[in-house]
């Protein structure tokens, strides 16, 4: 995979494209050791104009057909047996105020490279810069917890990308964001949990606290976890294959109000000013049939 995201980004930059790997194998350089991450899809963020090259490009190269989601502006292929996913925004469907700062992030990091490097085979592969990564990874896994599919291994990426960064995080620039955004509760109940579940020493998690309300809400957290396992796996997803598209996406639907429902005994606040616009984000997908 490593041959491959060099191989991928020599050939876009080449065609005038210029992308910043996000997730996956990016943060995997975190750890003490990358091959303990196991890989997954690989991850292009781009601006609005790099997005629309990119998606002609890469049709002009893959043999299969690509998925595209239009709200999110993300566009899925597979190359030489790669999942290789493009996306022209970060908008987590979640709320405006997340999504001004997600914005305002990506702005950052396309148009005025806020981005690290990390070399692979003599290429030079653009990483989010540190303050930026934490936000994107943060909010990415926010995004699947409301969803209903949150896994363990995304909150480690989380906890290594904090702890190897552990002394150039900007504190006060994080918890500004994160109250723009309105997601502190957020950070603070799964700061409690990596910190009581995961091992996270707390002299490296920014923001934590030893308030004992955080404690119960990483109980509540672990034990939805456990109970739909990584990305969901531990649900019933045979409906998929068994009904035609307006079905799926109603048990769908009623699935993730479930979820909802489950959260707002976490996080009452939150749950009721996420709900429009998750609801709306169904509904949209639907009507467009992604």
């Amino acid at each position: 995979m490593n041959y491959f995201i060099g191989v991928m980004l020599d050939k876009l930059h080449k065609a005038g494209i210029e992308a910043v790997l996000i997730k996956g194998q990016g943060v995997a350089q975190c750890y003490a050791k990358p091959e303990w991450r196991s890989a997954g899809d690989v991850d292009l963020l781009l601006n609005e104009e790099n997005y629309e090259k990119g998606k002609a490009f890469l049709n002009g190269i893959s043999k299969t057909d690509p998925k595209q989601y239009s709200f999110n502006k993300e566009f899925i292929t597979t190359i030489g047996g790669w999942c290789l996913e493009l996306h022209g925004s970060l908008k987590c469907g979640q709320s405006a105020a997340i999504n001004k700062e997600i914005d305002a992030i990506q702005k950052g990091r396309c148009d005025n490279h806020h981005v690290r490097y990390w070399g692979v085979d003599g290429n030079k592969i653009p990483l989010p810069e540190e303050n930026e990564d934490v936000m994107v990874i943060f909010t990415h896994f926010i995004k699947h917890f409301y969803k209903g599919g949150l896994g363990i291994r995304q909150i480690c990426d989380w906890c290594r990308l904090l702890w190897t960064y552990r002394s150039t995080i900007d504190v006060v620039l994080l918890e500004k964001r994160l109250r723009a955004m309105g997601l502190m509760s957020e950070w603070k109940a799964f700061a409690a949990y990596a910190v009581e579940y995961l091992g996270m020493p707390k002299e490296a998690m920014p923001l934590y606290s030893t308030d004992r309300k955080w404690i119960r809400k990483s109980e509540k957290i672990h034990d939805f976890i456990v109970k739909v396992g990584n990305f969901g796996h531990n649900e019933d997803g045979s409906y998929f294959t068994k009904y035609p598209f307006l079905i799926r996406k109603t048990i769908s639907m009623f699935r993730r109000v479930g979820v909802l429902f489950h959260h707002s005994r976490i996080f009452p606040m939150s749950t009721i000013k996420f709900m429009p616009h998750v609801l709306f984000i169904g509904l949209w997908s639907a009507a467009k049939g992604e």
